[in-house]
């Protein structure tokens, strides 16, 4: 069972703070404004793009999202879509639980082998990624309702063959909810070009312009670390016949008191 490594660093630590933690990122100013209302299992969405920094930034970003993942339909897999922190890495595929202080996110293990036995993705070995451990307080709270039936497929993203893993992965299971989990631009020279990138990066997004959407960030020299998410993101979506998706909340870090230039995106489809 994976133990939690950024918590009481990057987010609260123990239950009571935790859970006053992301309720405060519902009701910050930038988030929703208020905690998740009655889930709407007739109401289906396919996928939320959440930020994952440190609660004290991305928080408000990611309640946006989640607050919509409460809301609605309850799947049998939640797909969790992270960037690698390593470089030149297979696409990894984590089969241990997780461990949190609002209790155990099980992994769904039928799902993992079936994927695994494919050869498109690798077992994850030492995992260590804050994207993904950021991702998981979250989704148990926003599963609060169904917490013992909570079960996630979470796929450490490099580059590969994604149009293949995308079909092979909604052959095996389609009733699934993505989460794509991704901070936008990075170091643009000034706030005027993090704006304007992130504004046309969004419209290749909803789109479903994936070629578009690369080649933008090749020809600008774009930091976007997580391009091979949403490449895979898009893929899954257009795999399962989903065509359209809306902003729901955008800022960046001059908003919310960050010194680091970078933005914070929340997409839902």
């Amino acid at each position: 069972m994976l133990k939690p490594l950024y918590s009481g660093i990057n987010y609260e630590k123990e239950y009571v703070p935790l859970l006053t933690e992301i309720h405060r990122s519902y009701t910050h100013r930038l988030g929703p404004g208020e905690l998740p209302g009655r889930r709407k299992d007739t109401e289906r969405i396919y996928a939320v793009v959440v930020p994952h920094s440190s609660y004290a930034f991305a928080g408000p970003g990611m309640a946006w999202g989640y607050k919509m993942l409460s809301e609605h339909y309850f799947p049998e897999t939640y797909v969790l879509l992270i960037p690698s922190s390593k470089e030149n890495s297979p696409i990894c595929v984590v089969d241990e639980d997780f461990e949190s202080a609002f209790g155990v996110c099980f992994v769904d293990n039928i799902f993992v082998n079936k994927l695994l036995e494919t050869g498109l993705v690798s077992r994850a070995e030492n995992v260590d990624e804050l994207a993904l451990e950021l991702q998981i307080p979250f989704l148990q709270q926003a599963s609060r309702d169904r917490l013992k039936l909570l079960k996630v497929l979470p796929l450490i993203v490099s580059s590969s063959s994604l149009k293949k893993l995308a079909e092979t992965l909604v052959q095996i299971k389609k009733d699934i909810v993505v989460i794509i989990a991704s901070d936008f631009v990075i170091g643009a020279s000034s706030e005027g070009d993090l704006i304007g990138h992130d504004k046309q990066l969004i419209q290749y997004i909803l789109r479903f312009d994936i070629g578009g959407f690369e080649k933008y960030i090749e020809k600008h020299n774009i930091s976007l670390p997580s391009k091979n998410v949403f490449s895979l993101g898009i893929e899954i979506l257009k795999q399962l016949g989903v065509n359209q998706g809306e902003v729901v909340n955008y800022y960046n870090s001059g908003e919310i008191g960050s010194e680091e230039s970078k933005s914070f995106v929340s997409l839902v489809f």
